[in-house]
């Protein structure tokens, strides 16, 4: 008797918890909503294709609200498959824009398992690099950044072992650089994410076209 009434009283606590975890799962739901709708509005607020620098920062804050904190940095990467390279807004560990820096498609093997996952269109492709490895990754992309400010994050700020997320789309892939894998629920939020940069490049490809026709534009009249 007193197992069924303690059974019974166990039941409406369960109902309660299944009532929290509910609540819960609509509360993250909705952050997570709020944050892409963020992403969304800065990439229709673009007037300047520069602007998806301060994109790629927007980026690192809603990250991180979402508690996605344990990451070295991150931003977008575009593919240019007919001059073999790839150009990359990323933020440092402070979520600061770094200036553009470029590098080949492949040429190592990081690079090219990177490139292979998306001509694949992976979702989500992850790397683990460390060891020797991850030492002549660095030491083949290092020289090709320029920047010394990156060549200083690159130093200082990478960890052995380094994970590599890709969030392939049409264009590239959105760059996640963290310590520790991330969970299958965070996986799925960065392929989120990256569904809707893509329509941020979207625009930020409109963007550069505006401003070749506007130039031409001045160019015809100058003449």
């Amino acid at each position: 008797n007193i197992l069924t009434r303690f059974a019974t009283e166990f039941s409406r606590v369960y109902q309660r918890f299944l009532d929290l975890q509910k609540a819960e799962a609509q509360a993250r739901e909705a952050q997570i909503e709020v944050a892409l709708e963020r992403v969304r509005a800065r990439a229709m607020a673009m007037h300047k294709s520069e602007e998806l620098g301060e994109a790629a920062e927007l980026l690192y804050e809603q990250l991180r609200k979402l508690g996605l904190s344990d990451f070295i940095n991150c931003g977008y990467v575009e593919i240019d498959e007919e001059n073999n390279c790839q150009y990359g807004w990323m933020t440092n560990s402070k979520g600061k824009s770094m200036e553009k820096f470029n590098l080949p498609l492949v040429g190592e093997p990081t690079l090219q398992m990177r490139f292979d996952a998306w001509l694949r269109k992976e979702s989500v492709f992850c790397q683990t690099v460390g060891g020797d490895e991850l030492k002549k990754h660095l030491a083949f992309v290092s020289p090709q950044l320029g920047s010394k400010e990156v060549l200083e994050h690159v130093k200082n700020f990478f960890h052995d072992p380094t994970i590599f997320y890709s969030g392939n789309f049409s264009h590239g892939y959105l760059s996640y650089i963290t310590k520790s894998r991330l969970s299958a629920d965070e996986e799925a939020l960065l392929a989120r994410f990256t569904q809707v940069f893509e329509m941020t490049y979207k625009r930020f490809l409109d963007l550069q076209k505006a401003e070749a026709q506007a130039r031409e534009a001045q160019i015809e009249a100058a003449l």
